[in-house]
């Protein structure tokens, strides 16, 4: 799987877990913060030869 389409994997989990009555904007900046926090946290467990992928999918959750 590429680093955009982890991306777009990681907020959907998040998404679905929020209330419906909350705004689509706001839910999706809240999707955001959580799939960083968690690659964040993969970033520092991970080999350093996977930081990098982990790296591209932080990149690609912040321009979504």
């Amino acid at each position: 799987m590429n680093p955009k389409e982890k991306a777009e994997e990681l907020v959907k989990v998040y998404y679905k877990l929020l209330p419906i009555s909350a705004s689509f904007e706001y839910s999706l900046n809240i999707c955001k913060q959580c799939a960083i926090i968690a690659v964040d946290e993969l970033i520092e467990e991970v080999n350093h030869s996977d930081v990098g992928y982990w790296r591209d999918v932080k990149k690609e959750i912040e321009n979504i």
